[in-house]
């Protein structure tokens, strides 16, 4: 997803689609991405395009881009804004229980998406208290595609996209 940048009043808001925006503020960067839960892309796009330079960006993107699992940093935890990100991510994914029971059709489909890296096993924290301590990992298949992925054809048919990403996620989380 391509960022929207906007300057008003000399302040930059940076928004990744229409209401998942956020004020930009120098020494809150990673704060701001998280907020906006911005994949390593995006968030590399966001920076660059605000100006920043490659080893600034490699800094401020290693959480993002060192792993698929959102890295909670507590020194943020006392601002609502995060806490509430925090409370509310949920990576979405299958536990392997839930695999277990699924059609084969339905494997097939993650084993595809899992190939072409739009979908990882590991794993996560799934849910955060208050403090931003993990309370509770799982072990499954996450999705990791990012919003700009979505679109691209993973099954084709005589050269024809018969099924996108997006596609093969709603089939595969119908067994949820």
């Amino acid at each position: 997803m391509r960022p929207k940048i906007e300057t008003t009043d000399g302040q930059t808001i940076v928004c990744l689609g229409d209401y998942n925006c956020v004020k930009w503020a120098k020494g809150k960067e990673k704060q701001a991405l998280s907020i906006l839960n911005a994949g390593c892309r995006e968030a590399e796009e966001i920076l660059r395009q605000l100006g920043y330079d490659a080893k600034s960006i490699a800094e401020l993107t290693s959480d993002v881009c060192g792993s698929d699992c959102p890295s909670i940093n507590t020194r943020f935890c006392k601002e609502p804004e995060f806490v509430e990100y925090v409370r509310t991510w949920r990576p979405t994914y299958i536990p392997f229980s839930t695999y277990a029971t699924m059609p084969d059709k339905a494997k097939q489909l993650i084993r595809k998406l899992v190939s072409r890296g739009y979908v990882k096993e590991q794993t996560c924290c799934v849910q955060y208290n208050d403090k931003c301590e993990c309370v509770k990992t799982d072990h499954g298949f996450f999705i990791t595609a990012k919003a700009i992925d979505y679109d691209k054809c993973i099954e084709w048919s005589r050269n024809e996209c018969v099924m996108t990403v997006r596609q093969a996620l709603y089939e595969m989380l119908k067994y949820v």
